[in-house]
């Protein structure tokens, strides 16, 4: 049994029944993943037990109580002897907090079976781990190794997250079934009531390796309340686990402070929102103000995550992964937003938010400016030129109001009829080869393929753009040394045309530091704000000509964005349509390679040539 498949065993032993929803969400895997441990969990148990699905709950029979305490109690000689490096790994770090005193290196591989060269390595992924707990790996010559954290509550949260959830004795197995009623009297999720078990064990072990916890986060603030559940469970509680502080009460509880809960005290929770508004919103309400957002009613939207990602973070909680890694490189208003406000929270409170956390708050940046920028949405028109079918001009019709929300169609009978009337049209689909000057024409032929058809909507949407000044758009072949090369060579490119004020390349330099973006198809997307007070989104595409690596992969295309300092509605949606495009063309192996040949005498549509 390895130590993914323990820590399944573990959540069916504390948590009773359990969906396959709560499964992938505990342990960021997918249904699949879910189906295979369930069915190599039901192999490794045999006869002991088995996990049993009803309509859409899972739960542990087991068939024989003593087997399954010693199948337990195996597993943790058993895992050594697989080389189970997580498993390994948590039982040092078991050693090491329980242990007063420094340990020889050789001691500990003796204990474990391995060599020293593995315990060593052991040590090297160790000290990454813990070093986010703000803890170390002290050596002293002749004495060996321990560990160190800076606060108990450090000390602690490494032993629940890396000790807790990967191993296991009969004892404590024991302890957790006997807490496991009374737990549930709290009609708790399924997420809390984990998380508040794993405290409680996690103090049980820390009072029993002769450790005190006598501290908690300086800015953690407590706003849930006692009421008669949580009264009989700390009674409870103070006969099992003896000595109980208000510091071990307030540890053992606050994953209440992580969800909205009936135990959430109301005039507390205000007074900590009102705290929250002025410490981090208020600091970026210029720069919130830039894109015409009003802070309070942003801040009204995001305030209930933004407490909670607050307290994940200041005890060491973990968000659950849902959102892919990458999805903030898609909207770089919203992630500079969300930098920002990170920014503020990490200097203030001494943490760090993570990747995740910041995920979140970029959707939720992205969805309130789509908000605003539907207000200002143009008409848009398309024509129909010649003997087209009703049901064909539908299906377009259908199509392309998925992508525009004020869509207008007119239909003519001939080019001859078009060509009287003095409309704007950004589409004319014809029913014949037709050229018909400074408008994009489209072959209603490719209604037959609705995927061309979504290309040509979203690089007329572009090319009509590009029209109106909203973005401005050129094109230069490059021989580079390097990515860095690449783009410092764009920009000067842009500074001497004039388009660029001399900053822009330390707001770029700035901005690399935090992240850098790279599409599939060896794209690359450096960005940066634009103090040039130009309104439009300039956008300077380099075409490397020789070979160049950039975090391993070759690259090709180097998409330079200038955002105004200054955004409109307008801008805002011009800057989404964009990254929108950019994607589309890492995606379209010919839009690729057309853009690779891109011939600057020629418009934008050029590159739509094949598909």
């Amino acid at each position: 049994m390895d130590s993914s498949l323990f820590k399944l065993l573990k959540m069916f032993v504390e948590n009773g029944s359990i969906t396959k929803q709560e499964i992938a969400v505990y342990n960021n895997i997918s249904f699949r993943t879910v189906d295979k441990r369930i069915s190599d969990l039901n192999k490794a148990l045999g006869n002991t037990a088995h996990i049993s699905s009803g309509t859409k709950r899972f739960y542990l029979a087991i068939n024989n109580y003593p087997e399954f305490l010693n199948l337990e109690t195996r597993f943790l000689k058993g895992e050594l002897d697989l080389n189970d490096p997580i498993k390994r790994e948590a039982s040092i770090i078991n050693m090491l907090i329980k242990s007063a005193d420094y340990m020889p290196i050789d001691e500990i591989a003796d204990k474990l079976t391995v060599s020293r060269k593995v315990v060593n390595k052991d040590l090297s992924n160790i000290k990454k781990d813990i070093s986010q707990y703000k803890g170390q790996i002290v050596s002293k010559a002749g004495k060996g190794i321990k560990i160190s954290f800076q606060t108990s509550f450090d000390e602690i949260c490494v032993l629940r997250s890396f000790v807790i959830d990967h191993i296991s004795r009969p004892d404590w197995l024991n302890f957790t079934s006997k807490i496991s009623v009374k737990l549930k009297n709290l009609n708790l999720s399924k997420q809390a009531y984990h998380q508040i078990s794993n405290n409680i064990l996690s103090l049980k072990v820390f009072k029993d390796y002769g450790l005190e916890l006598d501290y908690l986060p300086e800015y953690y603030e407590a706003t849930w309340v006692r009421n008669n559940s949580i009264n009989d469970l700390i009674s409870y509680l103070q006969e099992k686990i003896k000595l109980l502080t208000k510091t071990d009460i307030s540890f053992i509880f606050s994953p209440l402070d992580l969800y909205k809960n009936e135990y959430l005290d109301s005039k507390k929770i205000e007074l900590v929102l009102r705290k929250n508004y002025d410490l981090f919103f208020v600091p970026l309400k210029t720069q919130l103000l830039k894109y015409g957002i009003k802070i309070e009613t942003l801040y009204n939207r995001v305030k209930w995550h933004m407490l909670f990602s607050i307290n994940r973070t200041l005890l060491y909680t973990e968000i659950g992964e849902v959102l892919p890694r990458n999805i903030s490189d898609n909207y770089p208003i919203s992630l500079e937003l969300s930098l920002a406000l990170a920014h503020e929270i990490n200097s203030k409170y001494e943490v760090v938010i993570s990747k995740q956390e910041i995920n979140y708050y970029v959707i939720y940046f992205e969805m309130f400016l789509e908000e605003l920028s539907k207000d200002t949405t143009e008409q848009v028109k398309i024509a129909f030129v010649g003997s087209i079918r009703s049901s064909v001009k539908e299906f377009i019709e259908k199509k392309l109001s998925n992508v525009f929300e004020d869509l207008v169609t007119v239909s003519f009978s001939s080019v001859a009829d078009f060509k009287e009337q003095h409309d704007k049209f950004l589409l004319v689909f014809v029913d014949k080869p037709v050229e018909i000057e400074n408008i994009q024409v489209v072959n209603v032929g490719t209604a037959i393929r609705p995927e061309a058809l979504s290309i040509v909507m979203q690089i007329s949407v572009i090319e009509q753009l590009i029209k109106q000044e909203k973005i401005i758009l050129s094109v230069e072949h490059l021989q580079p040394t390097s990515y860095y090369d690449a783009v410092n060579k764009i920009i000067d490119h842009q500074i001497k045309n004039n388009q660029l004020t001399t900053d822009f390349k330390q707001n770029w330099e700035k901005r690399e530091k935090v992240t850098n973006n790279i599409f599939s198809n060896g794209i690359a997307i450096p960005h940066a704000i634009d103090n040039s007070s130009k309104e439009r989104i300039l956008v300077s595409v380099g075409i490397i000509d020789n070979k160049i690596l950039f975090k391993k992969k070759e690259l090709k295309l180097v998409f330079l964005i200038g955002i105004p300092e200054n955004l409109n509605n307008e801008l805002i949606d011009a800057t989404s349509r964009l990254y929108d495009f950019i994607g589309l063309i890492s995606r379209n192996e010919i839009l690729y390679n057309n853009f690779v040949n891109y011939d600057n005498s020629k418009e934008l549509i050029q590159i739509i040539e094949g598909v």
